[in-house]
């Protein structure tokens, strides 16, 4: 009666976190060994316990109160800002102008860009295989998806991504491009310099407003040699392109419920990184207001002293390894072309033209997997050595 019509009659469902309440409630009547659970996104050790870093849960006690109390200011602590910069790009640091703002995690960084990068009804390019919410950001803020194939011959599918594009331009004359990459959510595709060159190559012939929204919510646990190398395209960037990064603290310092994150735009003219700020401030004053202050001071404090981020990299080290392990494992049991090509990362994806089906085939064996468009993603993340063991022979 009092709804709008939009939202009527419509029910909040999060498949994720369905089928993850599905996996609690079998582990409460079978135990949790009967039970694999590879739903969540969230780092956890082999007995299902969520991983934290002693060197950043050392720093609480150091955070002054009236701080972490406090309002932060509307654009973000600057201290965080500048500790995020230099975690994210390390010696990658494009020279463009450059501005930043945080925001309440990287979801708002992605519905923030989409508010103020696109028009009403305009639609945002990814790849076929992404995060759901994508697609309910993109709704809520009356916008729509349109995806291209993603992989090919297990390389990026460059003339698929260049058709996409073209097609968008044609009717919009504009394009927003939503790229998850590296350690890409949910496949563990990680676009390669190679490619990059490829996609640099053509972005640059276009001659219309093209906005790059790189979403590195994974960076942290890719490919040591070659993560940060992906910032270096930047500068090679022609000026009708837009570069916005959008870095949380949520999976690479395990603070996920901390909802921190920064957004940092690139761009030749000092002018548009400055209307970038104020119109991303705007967005957090009429959403949120100011993102919480906690994981700001506190990521802020550990950049603070060399000794804890060291030890922090060290430990995040031992997690990325472990994670590794756990992939290489899979892999070496379930056959190569039933499974999207794996670089880094939380999640590895099996392919299926029957997803749900398949789905449900794996619940009966006491096993919750999230369906996809094209099938099924695990969470090696959160999933033991041993059950990932398991797993991977019933898949084969």
């Amino acid at each position: 009666m009092f709804l709008n019509k939009e939202k009527k009659d419509v029910k909040f469902t999060d498949l994720i976190f369905k089928m993850n309440k599905n996996a609690q409630d079998d582990i409460k009547k079978f135990g949790e060994d009967a039970v694999i659970n590879g739903t969540i996104g969230a780092l956890t050790d082999d007995n299902g316990k969520l991983i934290t870093f002693d060197a950043i849960e050392s720093l609480f006690c150091s955070l002054e109160r009236e701080k972490i109390s406090a309002y932060a200011p509307f654009r973000g602590v600057d201290s965080f800002i500048d500790a995020a910069k230099r975690l994210c790009f390390e010696e990658y640091l494009p020279k463009k102008e450059m501005g930043a703002t945080v925001v309440a995690g990287g979801v708002a960084g992605i519905r923030h860009a989409i508010d103020n990068y696109t028009e009403v009804e305009d639609e945002v390019i990814t790849s076929d295989w992404y995060w759901g919410p994508y697609f309910t950001i993109a709704k809520e803020a009356k916008r729509k998806i349109r995806t291209f194939n993603f992989i090919k011959s297990d390389r990026f599918d460059l003339e698929a991504f260049k058709e996409t594009v073209d097609d968008l331009i044609e009717k919009q004359g504009r394009a927003f491009l939503l790229i998850n990459t590296p350690a890409h959510n949910p496949t563990g595709y990680t676009i390669s310099s190679e490619e990059w060159e490829e996609i640099i190559s053509f972005l640059n012939k276009k001659e219309v407003p093209i906005t790059l929204f790189l979403d590195v919510a994974y960076i942290e646990f890719a490919s040591f040699d070659a993560k940060k190398e992906l910032f270096s395209v930047i500068d090679r960037l022609k000026e009708h392109i837009m570069v916005l990064v959008n870095y949380s603290i949520s999976k690479g310092f395990a603070k996920y419920g901390f909802r921190n994150a920064v957004v940092f735009a690139f761009h030749e003219k000092k002018e548009e990184v400055e209307q970038f700020e104020n119109a991303f401030i705007i967005s957090n004053l009429a959403s949120y207001a100011t993102a919480p202050a906690t994981g700001q001071y506190l990521i802020s404090a550990l950049t603070q002293n060399d000794r804890l981020l060291k030890e922090y990299k060290k430990e995040k080290n031992e997690w990325y390894n472990v994670l590794k392990r756990r992939a290489e494992m899979f892999l070496s049991i379930v056959p190569k072309e039933k499974v999207m090509p794996y670089k880094d990362g939380f999640f590895i994806s099996l392919k299926s033209d029957v997803p749900l089906q398949f789905a449900e085939k794996l619940k009966k064996e006491h096993i919750y997997l999230v369906p996809m468009q094209k099938g099924l993603r695990i969470a090696i993340c959160s999933i033991s050595e041993e059950k990932l063991r398991r797993l991977a022979e019933k898949v084969r």
